[in-house]
């Protein structure tokens, strides 16, 4: 089978079959269709939109451009699987990608960086190796509710059922009852993961055959049903806070499987900006220890809008914005406006951009000041010659360095976020 590979958000020159061009608009609007897909609500609400999220542009005979946005992953038509990539440096996207809050604190996950496969590699060990520590742990077993026949009342009795089952001649009790069970939500999306994992052909057979393993141990949990994916992880069901973020996400790019005449193509894709946004927020926080680092949500009053920045720095002093992209020299327009936004919203005096460079001499936008707020921009220097560890060194020391001179005269009361306007 020919391979092909794209970066992501950047237009590829592909042979395609014209059914597998009809497959591969149909792959992408199926993925569009899923308002889960998008991670988020408000996300969602502004993309699902679009028709595909696989652009196809015909420029020749059996020629097209294929576009594909923010994610990465594989695509599998009859002829041709296509690699989408990162567009940083898959070393760099994978050491950003165990910053985030996906990554278990310990993990076995050590792979080969060689194709997008790798991520999926990556992603796939990390999941497993949470499910085998609540294995071993044992399962946190939940209430679930049954309506049965029995032979003496237990629960509440239903009466009615009961008494036309009687008039039927038969002596038994309709009841509703609730009994601790494995069989609960967070538990089955645990199973559907580990089920998808020892599915998909992309990863190694000694991976698939771990997750085979750690299914066959889930015995007596039933398939997903309708509901799990809104299933939260409260604090009686802490252990499971770093499984079931992974075992969602990679529901949520797996099981997308098509046919579209007599061609058959799957996908296997991941939203990008969100693990990167969490990658570089840890690493910001790592920079500023002792200094809150967390994400940002304020509502506008009298409408059902929020200000969201990416991070807000020690309460609300600073305000930042991570950018998936190579910064240029320049500001882009709408990324200086959204993080003057964020920071008058939260009656701070100093904001951040952070994004991509390229090269070590690579230039940034300078600072500009528009009325009490100034904007700062730092890049991770994602060079294929500059390794993630010293590229993660270099924005940490310049961090600290931004902090200390953008914030040292700031005073901290003067921020009042009780009304925002």
């Amino acid at each position: 089978m020919r391979v092909e590979h794209l970066v992501e958000s950047k237009s590829s020159l592909i042979q395609l079959e014209s059914g597998e061009v009809d497959l591969l608009r149909s792959l992408g609007r199926q993925l569009a269709s899923s308002r889960g897909w998008w991670g988020s609500q408000e996300a969602s609400a502004d993309l699902i939109s679009e028709r595909s999220i696989v652009r196809v542009e015909a420029v020749g005979a059996m020629r097209f451009l294929v576009t594909v946005p923010n994610m990465v992953g594989v695509i599998r038509l009859p002829s041709v699987q296509l690699h989408v990539v990162p567009k940083i440096p898959l070393e760099h996207f994978v050491h950003l990608l165990g910053r985030c809050e996906l990554a278990p604190r310990s993990s076995s996950a050590q792979v080969a960086l060689q194709s997008s496969s790798a991520l999926f590699e990556v992603l796939g060990r990390w999941c497993l190796d949470e499910t085998e520590r609540l294995l071993r742990g044992g399962l946190r077993p939940d209430y679930q509710s049954f309506l049965e026949e029995q032979s003496a009342v237990r629960g509440h009795l239903v009466p009615c059922d009961t008494m036309l089952e009687n008039l039927k001649g038969r002596p038994v009790a309709v009841c509703a009852f609730d009994e601790l069970s494995e069989d609960a939500p967070l538990n089955r999306v645990l199973l559907g993961a580990c089920q998808r994992l020892a599915q998909m052909d992309m990863l190694t057979k000694a991976t698939r055959t771990r997750a085979r393993a750690v299914v066959y141990r889930m015995t007596g949990i039933g398939p997903i049903q309708p509901g799990d994916d809104r299933a939260e992880v409260d604090r009686l069901a802490v252990r499971y806070a770093q499984a079931i973020p992974l075992a969602r996400l990679i529901l949520a790019g797996s099981g997308i499987s098509l046919a579209c005449g007599n061609c058959v193509g799957t996908a296997f894709l991941i939203r990008t900006p969100e693990l990167i946004e969490s990658g570089l927020r840890a690493v910001v926080a790592a920079a500023l220890e002792g200094v809150s680092v967390a994400p940002g949500r304020l509502m506008l009053a009298g409408t059902h809008l929020s200000m969201n920045p990416d991070f807000v720095i020690d309460g609300g002093r600073a305000v930042g914005d991570i950018k998936y992209k190579f910064m240029e020299s320049h500001w882009h327009r709408g990324d200086l406006y959204q993080s003057i936004a964020f920071a008058t919203s939260y009656r701070a005096r100093q904001s951040l951009v952070v994004g991509f460079s390229s090269e070590p001499s690579g230039r940034l936008p300078l600072s500009v000041r528009a009325g009490s707020v100034s904007t700062s921009a730092l890049a991770w220097l994602a060079g294929s010659t500059v390794s993630p560890a010293a590229s993660e060194a270099r924005l940490r020391s310049e961090l600290r360095s931004w902090y200390d001179l953008a914030l040292s005269n700031v005073p901290g009361d003067s921020i009042a976020l009780a009304d925002p306007w």
